[in-house]
């Protein structure tokens, strides 16, 4: 599976959200479903985002505020979007001094490739259980447990999937008493994360996938990127959203799923 590094999923999500903010500010109707209840006249939507916030939108009525994290698929039964990026885990600050260190030495970028993605290996193996369930409930569980809704916008099928956060199969499953993860696969950067419960038996595969890169990739982590392009990189972890499609398909069959055309 090939992921982008170069930021430009994030633009594209920026982009899809200021779609969708019009098309909820224009259609009561729409924006009711993807909101889960209905909408009182003179409803406002307003773009939230940012790296302080997991709301991507606010919509207010005059009874209540409705927060909705935003994500953008091009088609659902394909790749994967995030749940978290973030750079703030003191597990990354070797992988920092190995960028810092890299950008001063300046070897080839097949080099840098090679040497940076061996270091996130290392990175990826020393997590234990308690880590892996640490990063998932503080940095996905408990700030989307603070919104109210999660809308995931397949432009294939021109049609936004909507449903209550705390509908998010892996959730609760995270938060079971006695629950323990593991890492599947050989990626250097990348392993599929399992949960085993406290009687040994595997839990269902939520599709989560567990990441450490960098959020711009090695040339502008070297910055020799041409000019005008971003010439810095640092290290993130990430956790990602596989088989979406799988997961619309749970929240369904549980009737907690609302689709709307556009």
């Amino acid at each position: 599976m090939a992921f982008r590094t170069d930021g430009s999923s994030h633009r594209d999500g920026i982009k899809s959200e200021d779609k969708n903010k019009k098309l909820m500010q224009m259609d009561a109707a729409k924006a009711s479903a993807i909101c889960g209840a209905p909408l009182g006249d003179g409803y406002e939507v307003e773009n939230r985002g940012g790296t302080q916030h997991k709301e991507d939108l606010v919509v207010r009525d005059s009874n209540r505020e409705t927060k909705i994290s935003h994500k953008r698929k091009k088609n659902i039964s394909t790749g994967s979007y995030d749940w978290l990026n973030t750079s703030g885990h003191k597990k990354l600050e070797g992988l920092k001094q190995l960028r810092n260190s890299l950008r001063e030495t300046q070897p080839s970028v097949a080099a840098a490739r090679r040497q940076y993605n061996e270091a996130c290996r290392n990175v990826i193996d020393s997590l234990s259980s308690e880590d892996i369930i640490t990063i998932i409930k503080e940095g996905v569980v408990d700030p989307y447990g603070q919104i109210d809704r999660i809308s995931i916008e397949a432009e294939a099928g021109k049609t936004i999937y909507s449903f209550g956060a705390k509908d998010v199969p892996f959730f609760g499953a995270v938060q079971t008493e006695g629950i323990r993860a593991e890492l599947h696969g050989r990626g250097r950067t990348s392993r599929m994360v399992r949960f085993i419960d406290k009687k040994g038996d595997p839990l269902p595969d939520f599709g989560l996938r567990i990441r450490v890169t960098s959020n711009n990739g090695i040339k502008a982590m070297l910055g020799v990127n041409p000019k005008g392009k971003n010439n810095s990189s640092s290290p993130v972890f990430k956790i990602q959203q596989d088989k979406v499609h799988k997961m619309i398909q749970t929240i369904e069959a549980a009737g907690k799923l609302t689709k709307t055309r556009i």
